[in-house]
């Protein structure tokens, strides 16, 4: 439900805070579902941790679409911008890799091979920021 709100109601702020804002807000949502799944004790905490995965997804999905509509396929960003939206069908392949090669084959508990995946939320920070160049500005006399 939580990502179903957030989707709904992005439209009425989205334009309200930043980029740079909200990917710190899907970093911070995406590593707090990591640590309540981990580490939760009741069913509550860790489907508390999954109801902020379903933000996280919401809000980073719809802030990368958007910001795809700022690139033309001639720019320096397209490429990056390609690579990450392509990621999003391998995530499930990525995601039971990571539970085989870290649970079943290096014998990790479960607890901490999803605490191990905090560094997949350094990796979406770094992709973002690092990897994807600034958008060219917006030209408001091209949308009149």
């Amino acid at each position: 439900r939580s990502g179903l709100a957030l989707k709904a109601s992005s439209p009425y702020w989205f334009d309200r805070v930043s980029y740079r804002t909200r990917m710190f807000a899907c970093a911070a949502l995406m590593a707090g579902s990591f640590v309540l799944v981990a580490l939760g004790h009741t069913m509550g905490i860790q489907l508390l941790g999954v109801a902020l995965a379903s933000a996280q997804c919401s809000m980073g999905e719809a802030s990368m679409l958007s910001l795809s509509t700022r690139y033309s396929p001639h720019d320096g960003g397209a490429a990056e911008l390609t690579a990450w939206s392509s990621g999003t069908g391998f995530a499930g392949i990525f995601g039971y890799a990571w539970i085989v090669v870290f649970h079943l084959w290096g014998g990790l508990s479960q607890s901490l091979t999803t605490l191990l995946a905090l560094v997949i939320t350094a990796a979406y920070l770094c992709v973002f920021f690092l990897m994807l160049g600034a958008p060219p500005p917006v030209d408001n006399a091209e949308e009149e």
